[in-house]
């Protein structure tokens, strides 16, 4: 595995870190207003709000896409950001795009982090977005070519 598939992981785990943080403080204030999924689960009951972390997801990804040039947070720390598959800055096309094919993942994560270690990086988003994520060093080791 390449360098920047593992700085992937790392940015997808910091930002989903973030994501997690952000939604459960907001859901903590609109919980009497609606009813999240119960379930028990090694003994422990636990609440989870599907909707508002998909909103969350979604919302995070396409605010930073659109405002910081599709560098998350965790990209940020982790050194690398996303191109398109020509090296060029990415359209908005592109960034509504892989924000919305992302989602999928997000919904069948376990199966697409098999994918992304099986295949060597190819994701869903990059392929149909026409994206790929580079460092931000100036080395040109792409990851989904």
């Amino acid at each position: 595995m390449n360098t920047i598939a593992l700085r992937r992981i790392v940015a997808y785990l910091i930002d989903g870190l973030i994501i997690g943080i952000i939604s459960s403080i907001v859901t903590s204030f609109i919980r009497p207003f609606f009813n999240p999924i119960q379930y028990t689960w090694w003994g422990m009951d636990i609440e989870f709000n599907a909707e508002f972390l998909l909103f969350f997801y979604l919302g995070y990804f396409v605010l930073f896409d659109f405002t910081h040039r599709g560098v998350t947070l965790g990209k940020l720390i982790s050194g690398i950001h996303v191109v398109s598959s020509s090296h060029l800055a990415l359209s908005p096309t592109q960034h509504v795009k892989r924000s919305l094919i992302k989602m999928i993942s997000v919904v069948f994560s376990l199966i697409a982090f098999l994918v992304f270690i099986v295949t060597k990086n190819w994701t869903l988003h990059d392929t149909i977005a026409k994206t790929t994520t580079v460092s931000r060093t100036g080395t040109v080791e792409a990851s989904n070519e």
